[in-house]
């Protein structure tokens, strides 16, 4: 099974991520942070950058499963 997460940066979707990984389930994970990027294993993990918004964004073509965690938010919180 392959899956892809949106906002794998963010509290929960680092959760999420951190979840499939440990149980080596193949992750593509959708951020807009590197520290994701230097964390995860290689072997289970695939870093996907880019704008689920834009119309040029492509999902990967063999993912079985979409958790949609990120959200579009104000940084000057």
């Amino acid at each position: 099974m392959k899956i892809f997460i949106t906002g794998s940066s963010g509290k929960i979707g680092e959760q999420v991520l951190s979840f499939f990984v440990n149980k080596k389930i193949y992750c593509y994970a959708n951020y807009n942070k590197s520290r994701i990027k230097k964390k995860y294993a290689k072997k289970f993990f695939q870093s996907y950058k880019g704008n689920i918004a834009n119309k040029a964004f492509v999902l990967p073509k063999d993912i079985d499963a979409i958790f949609h965690l990120g959200s579009a938010t104000n940084e000057n919180y």
